[in-house]
């Protein structure tokens, strides 16, 4: 390489973009906290009201008492941070994963073009395989991990982050039963008459940080791959 040279990459735009991404996981993950701690004080202050106290006896024409109206509603408050958390966090992997794609998607279109050549589908990981070789690319530290992801983000985007035990498609399984084995995810199990359903369970804020992580690291192994092909 010549000493006016420059190193060339396609993802020399990432770091501001991963700031914002992260900047966004802390704040709305932040609001959820206080939510979740303020419904906490409000639980503990309700179970320290006497049994005798005038708020625990029924109301006139109502079948409740003014205190079970409280727990009813602290109930159904906690039920909608859980539910909200958890669709912010599927958001999330699709956002995380939309821009891994794109950025793989603009390798993928540079080489393409520059060689004169067609992608091999529409899946990103397999045209890379044929640019760089796959015995390279799975040598990548974050290869097997992008996979299972993706495998992740499938799911939920097609089938709202549920699937069943007499699902035909299992190959997507794979990916999900790993990043559970890791612990980084988990199922909330429901038996029906014939067959279980699982429900994919963000328990952790740390799974979407190790996810950001992982994606822009392998996208600087791809790129630093690459560069004696630029």
């Amino acid at each position: 390489m010549s000493r006016n040279s420059k190193k060339i990459s396609l993802i020399q735009f990432i770091d501001f973009e991963l700031m914002l991404l992260r900047d966004y996981v802390n704040y709305v993950e932040e609001y959820f906290t206080s939510k979740a701690k303020e419904l906490d004080v409000k639980f503990k202050e309700l179970q320290t009201i006497a049994g005798d106290d005038p708020s625990r006896d029924q109301m006139e024409n109502y079948d409740q008492s003014y205190y079970e109206v409280m727990l009813d509603n602290l109930i159904d408050d906690n039920f909608y941070i859980e539910e909200f958390t958890q669709r912010f966090r599927y958001s999330l992997i699709i956002q995380t994963y939309s821009f891994a794609e794109k950025y793989l998607s603009k390798i993928v279109d540079y080489f393409t073009k520059k060689n004169n050549t067609q992608p091999v589908n529409s899946k990103y990981l397999e045209n890379l395989e044929k640019l760089i070789s796959p015995n390279s690319i799975k040598k990548c530290e974050h290869y097997n991990f992008i996979v299972y992801f993706t495998d992740l983000r499938n799911c939920i985007v097609h089938s709202e982050g549920v699937f069943y035990s007499d699902m035909k498609n299992t190959k997507r399984l794979g990916g999900l039963n790993t990043l559970k084995q890791l612990k980084l995810i988990n199922f909330k199990e429901t038996k029906g008459l014939k067959r279980m359903r699982y429900k994919i369970i963000i328990d952790e804020k740390l799974f979407i940080d190790k996810s950001i992580d992982k994606i822009e690291n392998f996208l600087r192994e791809i790129d630093e791959l690459l560069q004696t092909q630029y």
